[in-house]
């Protein structure tokens, strides 16, 4: 789900091409990640310079699991904007 909206796969690979259109630089990082088996939960962050909403910060958790052969099985993430320096009123502001 992307903002309470469930992404199929073709759907989440569309939004790929978008995102890489306007974002100039990034920055992401795994700062914790725990594994128990085929289950997993990883804290994250992500630092954008975004074309059109300037330096977009974004933090969150992904919860998981994995098929006995690696393929994600499924994944739910919890995120929050942290800040953007730009003070148009868009995400973070």
């Amino acid at each position: 789900m992307t903002d309470g909206t469930k992404l199929t796969r073709d759907q989440l690979i569309a939004h790929a091409p978008p995102a890489r259109k306007n974002v100039t630089a990034c920055e992401m990082r795994i700062d914790d990640l725990v594994v128990d088996g085929p289950r997993f939960a990883a804290r994250c962050y992500l630092s954008t310079d975004h074309r059109k909403l300037g330096h977009v910060v974004i933090e969150w958790i992904l919860i998981g699991e994995v098929t006995e052969d690696g393929r994600v099985r499924r994944i739910d993430q919890l995120g929050r904007t942290l800040g953007n320096a730009d003070s148009t009123g868009g995400p973070g502001s």
